[in-house]
């Protein structure tokens, strides 16, 4: 029966407090063992990790001192100068001043010993990224140094970004015979107009299948090719080392 005289005693339920420890036990209850002591076996426990003044965890450092300098190295050597190769004399070589992945400033260079034959001299236009510049025109300070090398300049058409070089490279480049057609002959001689400071230009005729030996080591074939301009000529240069066609 229930004795409505006798107050009811007061049950009370503590929870597990934040954090997952378990209730504290009431006064005079064996305390639990630490959990690195529990079921006979001990674990270690996890040095306190340090604080700065404010008590706040410094940042990890991912890269070690060993690592910054492997860095370091990699990208000195990336952007170090690259020494240029040495030039044997049995080799054959290619040089493009500009124009490859690009639109504009075509003009490249074969090398074979002490000879040297140019083809095409253009300018690029400027882009929008680039106010203020009204042309470009190839770097021919390698050429320059070897201008008494230089055996010919072989114009294969009159666009300007074939041509458009020419007024401001040939003096620097000692002025050496121009190889094109009469087509594109007449469209140089027409703009040198603009250029009366100038030395007069040396132009040799040419037009397809004829052969001409532009030096003692490199031969010039030259064919018709299709283009949007007429006269537009392309060339197999012969040498010693085998033979390169330019279209």
């Amino acid at each position: 029966m229930f004795d409505s005289q006798k107050p009811a005693e007061k049950k009370s339920f503590e929870g597990p407090r934040r954090g997952g420890d378990a209730a504290r036990p009431a006064s005079g209850a064996p305390r639990r063992a630490p959990r690195q002591e529990r079921r006979g076996r001990l674990i270690p426990s996890r040095p306190a990790r340090p604080t700065d003044g404010a008590g706040r965890r410094p940042s990890r450092t991912i890269a070690t001192a060993h690592t910054h300098r492997s860095i370091a190295a990699r990208e000195a050597a990336h952007h170090a100068p690259h020494a240029p190769h040495e030039h044997t004399g049995d080799m054959l070589r290619f040089v493009p001043l500009g124009g490859l992945g690009e639109i504009g400033r075509n003009m490249m260079f074969f090398e074979y010993k002490n000879e040297i034959v140019v083809i095409d001299a253009g300018l690029q236009f400027p882009e929008e990224e680039t106010p203020g510049v009204d042309y470009i025109i190839p770097n021919t300070a390698y050429l320059e140094e070897r201008r008494a090398n230089i055996r010919a300049i072989i114009i294969t058409h009159a666009h300007y970004d074939h041509i458009g070089a020419l007024p401001y490279v040939m003096d620097k480049l000692g002025n050496p015979p121009i190889y094109t057609s009469v087509l594109s002959r007449a469209i140089i001689e027409k703009r040198q107009d603009d250029f009366p400071n100038r030395q007069k230009l040396v132009f040799i005729n040419v037009k397809p299948r004829d052969v001409l030996q532009l030096s003692n080591h490199f031969k010039a074939e030259f064919f018709s090719v299709d283009h949007t301009i007429p006269e537009s000529v392309g060339v197999v240069l012969s040498t010693p080392a085998g033979k390169v066609v330019s279209l």
